[in-house]
């Protein structure tokens, strides 16, 4: 099941009724009776590009809405969310597999088996909570960080702890902290007047007299300010962050200890044994929370065996890193095999894996990076929240990204969606609709799948079928970009370079087959054919369809393919240039 039209009666951003096709198997034309209240005409053409399964395994379509900024995207995408504001003004229109199709009015979409779901980059302080139909904010303050003060970590704890979402924490830490060469931890003048902790007023000095403790001992001195450097010293920023998020969210537990031994504390070693007990218990509380209190002892001793080989395993130094070798971890984890699901838990240790007995440089993660982690663990968080069927409206979900992360964002969607929403039971597909200003990304969209809107004076306008720009999939983004990018492993986007990939690779295999057969004559799979042609039809750059266009006549006798496209571009031409 997948939204293949909208057909929108009132909207401040158009000055007519709209009836907007996102790519699905035909194109609809919805007209209102006249004198009938909710009473329409359908009307529907084939659309020629569509491809069943193109997107992979249950994802129904991808959509994208381009637009320079000041068309209304945004306020575009929020009208599709099923809001009890306008719910008549919005009309839904499915298809199901069997080539039949239902329409809705917002209103009445069965929301116990359908979800619409909403996804912002931009922070909107009025929208906070994760709901069903609602909308969810990436909080753009978490990412990009390249200096972390401890303000900034409070309110990292804090909004996490207000959340109750573990995962996101244990990968916003495992992310930001163990990947950056100098991340400085800087104590401000003011810091005990600061209300860290709300109200607990004496947690928060007491704690910070604790911090400052273990600076005054550990720490470096740089222009008189406290700082604590990644690689320099044996007290790594991730540990330290651990440490304070232990210290407050188990106050009572470690205060006193830490506070009554931190001078007794005077090499490398000592203060270690103190992290590795912090850890343990986090293990142990994180295990038992996650089993409901009921565990069995074998789990509990797997888990100690895999922690004690990562802490006695031969390993290399690199910047204060332990360099580990993914064989022996190979080894030890079919050993034990029940170990697997407990490796999520040591996603504090700063551990670094070596495949090939070589260190890895330090990786710092980019914007979009984060972006696209934060986006994942966000989605398979909030699972208990999607439906069976699911629409995700994205917006501006690309904004930031580099062009190289542009290129990867939909084969990235496309791969990692479906596997995240399995979990979900009845799981049957997701659709994405993403919204976008940067023709980057659109190199992975057929050009029937997108939506062209262009501002006339203070209205916008949808551009058809025969307005829209030529090119989109699998064109060359140098002709989809205003400015020339650097990118690596070519210049389409990764989604329809697999596709075409993919297509030259079953010509090639049938051209084998029909000079390597005997005396028998050579058949061709026809539903293979016409889909690998369909592929070839979509793609926008000339010099590589018309190639494939000739590979492709060289399967059967007739050679009419290369003929079809040119014929098609003779006729664009002349219309384009009003020739005769």
């Amino acid at each position: 099941m997948r939204l293949a039209a909208i057909y929108i009666k009132r909207h401040f951003l158009f000055s007519e009724p709209q009836t907007i096709n996102l790519g699905g198997k035909y194109f609809y034309t919805i007209t209102p009776r006249e004198g009938k209240e909710n009473k329409y005409d359908i009307t529907r053409i084939e659309n020629p590009q569509f491809i069943e399964n193109f997107w992979g395994k249950k994802i129904s379509l991808v959509s994208a809405i381009v637009g320079e900024n000041g068309t209304g995207k945004t306020s575009f995408l929020k009208s599709i969310c099923l809001s009890k504001t306008n719910i008549n003004d919005i009309v839904l229109v499915f298809e199901n597999k069997n080539n039949s199709y239902e329409i809705y009015d917002k209103g009445f979409l069965d929301n116990s088996i359908f979800s619409i779901d909403y996804f912002t980059q931009t922070l909107d302080s009025d929208l906070s909570h994760f709901s069903i139909n609602s909308f969810l904010n990436f909080n753009t303050d978490f990412v990009g960080l390249s200096e972390f003060n401890l303000n900034n970590f409070k309110n990292l704890v804090l909004l996490i702890q207000k959340q109750n979402n573990e995962k996101l924490l244990k990968s916003y830490l495992r992310e930001n902290f163990n990947l950056f060469d100098a991340v400085k931890i800087k104590l401000k003048n003011n810091l005990k007047t600061e209300t860290y902790w709300g109200d607990k007023t004496k947690r928060q000095e007491s704690t910070n007299d604790l911090i400052r403790l273990i600076i005054d001992k550990f720490g470096a001195k740089n222009d008189d300010v406290p700082t604590i450097f990644t690689s320099e010293n044996f007290i790594k920023n991730l540990e330290l962050k651990l440490l304070l998020a232990v210290i407050n969210i188990n106050f009572d537990r470690y205060n006193n200890e830490l506070e009554y031994n931190i001078n007794e504390y005077n090499d490398k070693e000592s203060f270690d044994n103190f992290l590795d007990k912090i850890k343990e218990d986090y293990i142990a509380n994180k295990l038992i929370e996650d089993n409901n209190g009921d565990i069995d002892n074998q789990k509990i001793n797997n888990i100690k065996e895999f922690y004690n080989f990562i802490k006695t395993s031969d390993y290399k130094e690199d910047k204060g890193n332990r360099i580990l070798n993914l064989k022996e971890i190979k080894l030890f984890i079919d050993k034990y095999e029940n170990i697997k699901p407990a490796l999520d838990l040591f996603d504090f240790s700063p551990v670094k894996i070596d495949e090939n007995n070589s260190n890895y440089s330090h990786i710092s993660y980019s914007t979009g990076e984060k972006n696209i982690l934060y986006f994942l663990s966000l989605i398979n968080k909030n699972l208990k929240w999607f439906k069976k069927n699911i629409i995700l409206l994205l917006d501006e979900a690309d904004l930031g990204f580099h062009p190289q992360w542009k290129k990867k964002y939909i084969k990235i969607l496309t791969d990692f969606l479906p596997k995240i929403f399995e979990e979900i039971p009845g799981f049957e597909g997701v659709q994405i609709i993403f919204t976008t200003h940067d023709p980057l990304t659109l190199s992975d969209i057929p050009n029937s799948n997108v939506v062209y809107l262009k501002k006339e004076g203070e209205k916008t306008k949808v551009l058809n079928q025969n307005e829209k720009p030529r090119k989109s999939f699998g064109a060359n983004i140098t002709d989809l970009l205003a400015d020339s990018f650097f990118i690596n492993d070519g210049l389409i986007g990764d989604f329809a370079k697999g596709k075409i990939e993919e297509t030259i690779k079953w010509i090639n295999l049938e051209r084998h087959k029909k000079h390597s057969i005997y005396q028998q004559s050579y058949e061709i799979d026809e539903k293979e054919y016409i889909k690998h042609k369909k592929i070839i039809e979509l793609i926008d750059e000339n010099v590589v369809r018309m190639k494939l266009a000739e590979m492709l006549d060289e399967l059967k006798p007739e050679k009419n393919f290369q003929k079809e496209l040119a014929e098609k571009e003779i006729k664009y031409l002349r219309n384009k240039f009003n020739l005769k």
